[in-house]
């Protein structure tokens, strides 16, 4: 009787909330149902494609869609009601917050990271190299070793919807024009696949995106890794976001919740990120 009352109790309780984590042993998350949409920032699409399986599994008649087109795009696409949930890689504006009445909901923090061919010697930028490497001033690797001599650099950036690209422009040009030489690339995959490819190309990459294809350099003496990110002790680390209507379905509410959850706040941690919900507990190891 006294187990009856408790159940009762339980999922009384339950039923208030659309999640509540297992790990207190409280009450398990009611299954999630139906078909969600999300479009926006490439940086979120390899951890949200694993969560997205992560909670198929234990979701049989739940689906998620993910695709990308970046932060801008994917903003505009939940105001015109086509997708139900925006990724960005930056903050809302005050006007698209107006606009299509949303609010933002940080999921994690990442680092851009400075990215250069395996074979380039150089280990190192500091802010006002950056700079002047991006807005054309410096065109040259001579600057930086001999090995490289009168071999012009060729620069890598995002397009204008990326939130990537504008939280980079922010924060390294602060004002200053990118070099009109600039070549552009329409996601994180296709700019490290440029990078890979090329021996004197530069550019930027979500931290969970470096792999051995690329070569991540310091910025200003400091290594991005999970710990840096952690601290904000790396000086390019920016909060990514998962964005809904202001009046969300029940579903969108629940997997914004399901986000939060031990495991897969370990899926986000896996690829290179430091999911808002839990700290790291060990150092990253991605950047030289």
């Amino acid at each position: 009787m006294l187990f009856k009352k408790y159940k009762n109790l339980r999922n009384a309780l339950c039923s208030v909330s659309l999640i509540v984590t297992t790990s207190l042993g409280y009450c398990e998350a009611p299954p999630l149902v139906g078909t969600l949409k999300m479009a926006g920032g490439t940086a979120h699409i390899l951890f949200m494609q694993e969560i997205a399986r992560n909670l198929s599994v234990k979701n049989p008649k739940f689906t998620l869609l993910v695709a990308g087109g970046g932060s801008g795009v994917g903003v505009q696409k939940l105001g015109a009601g086509l997708v139900d949930i925006a990724n960005t890689g930056r903050p809302l504006s005050d006007e698209e917050k107006k606009r299509f009445d949303l609010v933002s909901h940080p999921i994690a923090y990442d680092a851009i990271v400075l990215v250069v061919h395996p074979t380039n010697p150089i280990a190192n930028l500091n802010f006002a190299e950056a700079q002047k490497i991006f807005s054309g001033e410096i065109q040259s690797w001579g600057q930086w070793t001999k090995k490289k001599e009168g071999q012009r650099i060729h620069l890598y950036v995002r397009d204008e919807a990326s939130g990537t690209q504008e939280v980079f422009l922010e924060k390294v040009l602060k004002g200053t024009k990118l070099a009109r030489s600039a070549n552009f690339t329409n996601s994180q995959g296709a700019m490290k696949m440029a990078i890979a490819n090329d021996p004197n190309g530069i550019g930027f990459l979500s931290f969970g995106y470096l792999d051995n294809s690329i070569k991540a350099l310091r910025f200003s003496g400091k290594k991005a890794d999970l710990q840096t990110i952690h601290r904000q002790s790396y000086p390019l680390v920016r909060a990514l976001y998962v964005n809904t209507k202001r009046q969300s379905n029940p579903l969108v509410q629940a997997f914004i919740s399901a986000l939060k959850t031990p495991e897969n706040s370990a899926i986000i941690s896996k690829w290179g990120l430091v999911p808002v919900a839990s700290p790291p507990k060990k150092r990253g190891t991605k950047s030289s």
